[in-house]
């Protein structure tokens, strides 16, 4: 019962990426900002932390807050995240 439970979860984050990616595509800031959070912790996806901070930033320069916290939260953001966001 509890394999069934995690190929099904398993399924499921993969067609999350699927339409996360085709949003995201389309410029749907939240797709950008979710996308970016499965790349970076490999959910559904092999992890791409490159394309999460790329997303992360496209999600940031729209305004969408949660994608400057986390995109403020990686390793090497400092001061360069302040000049990319203005």
């Amino acid at each position: 019962m509890l394999r069934r439970l995690k190929q099904r979860h398993l399924r499921n984050q993969i067609q999350a990426v699927h339409w996360y990616r085709q949003s995201a595509e389309q410029g749907f800031v939240s797709a950008q900002a979710n996308l970016a959070v499965m790349l970076a912790s490999g959910e559904g996806t092999p992890r791409d932390t490159r394309q999460a901070a790329d997303l992360f930033r496209k999600a940031a320069k729209q305004g969408h807050g949660g994608a400057q916290f986390n995109l403020s939260t990686q390793p090497g953001a400092g001061k360069k995240l302040n000049y990319e966001l203005k």
